[in-house]
């Protein structure tokens, strides 16, 4: 594996290219999920270094549907993934340990978006509630921790779901992930 999360066998790299549709297209979608986390975490960010001054309102907009509605839908696409991975997975790898640890870390950064949801909702409508080095502060936790979490999830389970899976568990991934971005309203890719 390289430090990247990145398989280094080149069979295995030719092997997930040639990969059928539904594994592609639940993976393709997970992926766009993932990367709109870390976009969400860039708003976040800059958020947080504009306090205490006045945000620029597009990055309320940025985020604000995005932590309450969005976010948890990923978890849940990321959680109906790495269980299929749990099934798969050789006795020789803790993949229950991993699972329990990420669905953890999905509670902790779901209850984190709510409050911030709430926070940012106050700001954005001019109500200060909180001071602004409070509301930074939970930013920075919030989004350093997605960061962090979705880079340990690369280096991790995402390649060896990759690895393990078959056609039909991707099959069933991609029912279970369209079916959970209806809720959020979302188009499938």
């Amino acid at each position: 594996m390289s430090g990247e999360g990145k398989p280094v066998s080149g069979t295995y790299i030719a092997a997930w290219e040639k990969a059928t549709p539904e594994f592609a297209s639940a993976l393709e979608i997970i992926q766009f999920e993932r990367r709109d986390q870390l976009e969400v975490c860039d708003c976040l960010e800059m958020i947080a270094d504009q306090l205490p001054d006045q945000v620029d309102i597009s990055l309320y907009e940025c985020t604000h549907e995005k932590l309450r509605h969005n976010l948890p839908v990923y978890h849940q696409n990321e959680e109906a993934l790495f269980e299929l991975v749990r099934e798969r997975a050789s006795e020789s790898v803790d993949v229950p340990s991993m699972l329990e640890c990420i669905r953890r870390e999905h509670v902790v950064h779901n209850c984190y978006a709510d409050e911030l949801y709430e926070s940012l909702n106050d700001l954005r409508a001019g109500r200060g509630t909180q001071s602004p080095a409070a509301v930074g502060y939970m930013l920075r936790f919030c989004f350093d921790s997605i960061r962090r979490h979705l880079a340990w999830e690369n280096m991790t389970l995402i390649p060896l779901a990759k690895q393990i899976l078959r056609s039909n568990d991707l099959a069933m991934l991609l029912d279970t992930v369209q079916e959970n971005r209806k809720g959020i309203s979302l188009k499938i890719v």
